[in-house]
């Protein structure tokens, strides 16, 4: 007998510190027995608001059938593990959680109801779907960006790639991604890109290199802007570059100069 009260009383301890809402419900899925903290979470003043109730009130309208259909599995021993839901405090108030529940036995061995374990995951969906819609709004203006954008790091091998066009790409990826910018495009414009890592990564930050390729839609010019990934100080050492297409920019700076030429060299009409 001492040993069961103090069973009892270990039991009773861990539940009160439980950080979770702890609720227990009858076959009929009536609430017999909420801790402290499923009182607080569900914003009632006292247990007794709570106990009685079906437990199904706890959820929001939408969600009631759900939930109704996994109470009858977990009577079934079937497993299922925590379970995304909206519930519904008692001023009305909506709040996400998860829930996980258990069947437990009567001294005969016979079903007697279950324990629900429920957590609030306001805080951490909030956060999520900020995440998530920052990622989308980012993945959005990088589509719309007309330029090459590459992941490098200090020694100039290639990690990362993403193209508007892959035509402005002078290998397949699968024939860059991984490799040093010097073994995979010819030595002038690598050795402009490797001169302006090497500014990015002493100081931070590089831009205005310019360089061209010979394509097969001809000669493209490309200006370059580097800077080094979450800071100088990022252990990884890698640089995100941007890669901006200049080639009518490059020609027509060409025609203009070709045209200043003509002038000077025929002065007179």
């Amino acid at each position: 007998m001492e040993y069961l009260e103090e069973s009892k009383e270990f039991c009773d301890a861990f539940v009160e510190l439980s950080t979770d809402a702890l609720l227990v419900a009858d076959v009929e899925a009536n609430i017999v027995s909420v801790s402290a903290r499923a009182v607080k979470i569900f914003g009632y003043d006292n247990p007794e608001e709570m106990v009685g109730r079906s437990g199904f009130e706890y959820f929001v309208p939408e969600d009631r059938e759900r939930a109704g259909a996994n109470f009858q599995r977990r009577f079934l021993s079937e497993k299922i593990g925590y379970v995304d839901y909206t519930f519904v405090r008692k001023d009305g108030s909506r709040f996400w959680g998860q829930m996980d529940m258990a069947p437990y036995d009567d001294p005969d061995g016979h079903i007697k109801g279950v324990i629900g374990v429920v957590k609030d995951v306001t805080e951490l969906k909030t956060t999520y779907d900020e995440l998530v819609d920052t990622a989308e709004r980012l993945e959005a203006t990088l589509g719309a960006l007309p330029d090459l954008m590459f992941e490098v790091d200090e020694q100039g091998r290639i990690f990362d790639y993403r193209a508007p066009r892959d035509e402005l790409l002078y290998q397949s990826p699968e024939r860059f991604v991984g490799r040093r910018v010097t073994e995979v495009i010819p030595s002038d414009a690598a050795d402009v890109i490797m001169e302006a890592i090497g500014e990015a990564t002493r100081t931070g930050k590089s831009s205005g290199s310019i360089y061209s390729l010979e394509m097969p839609g001809g000669v493209y010019w490309f200006e370059l802007s580097l800077s080094t990934k979450g800071g100088r100080d990022k252990e990884d050492g890698h640089l995100i570059a941007i890669v901006r297409d200049v080639t009518d920019r490059k020609l027509y700076e060409q025609a203009l100069a070709e045209s200043d030429r003509t002038l000077r060299d025929n002065p007179h009409p």
